[in-house]
């Protein structure tokens, strides 16, 4: 028999696995994020065999198995000017970006490499695009007023 497939869904502050054929909830992890207290911003992001989730401001990054959601890893940003970040999967490697800077994780969510972009403007919170050839990622806005 095969399993029904998981629809992740990022709400109140946690990551959800629900299954799609019958809508109960496989497994949740709790994501902190800046009001976590008030459920807060997850930016998402399923890759075959993997959820990313990071709250917003790119406080933490989860780093979860799909769709049985073990999770695999998770780990502090080292970014300084926490912002909604933008994340990219390349094969085994995961790239996070926040404001002017950005990071390079295994899929443990082991930091490989860190690199600020200082010559970018700081008048202004800055949103990157990621990109590898086939693959395009860029946060949508959120709307601040």
């Amino acid at each position: 028999m095969t399993e029904s497939p998981v629809l992740v869904v990022a709400m109140g502050g946690s990551v959800f696995g629900v299954d799609a054929s019958n809508g109960m909830v496989r497994w949740e992890h709790r994501v902190n994020t800046k009001y976590s207290a008030l459920g807060g911003v997850i930016e998402l992001l399923v890759e075959d065999d993997i959820v990313l989730a990071c709250g917003e401001y790119g406080n933490e990054l989860f780093c979860i198995s799909y769709p049985n959601g073990e999770l695999i890893g998770r780990a502090k940003l080292r970014s300084e000017h926490l912002d909604r970040p933008v994340m990219l999967v390349d094969g085994d490697r995961i790239y996070v970006s926040c404001d002017r800077e950005i990071e390079c994780f295994n899929r443990r969510g082991e930091s490989l490499w860190f690199q600020p972009f200082e010559q970018v403007s700081r008048h202004k919170l800055q949103t990157a695009a990621l990109a590898v050839p086939g693959k395009v990622r860029q946060c949508d806005d959120t709307g601040d007023k």
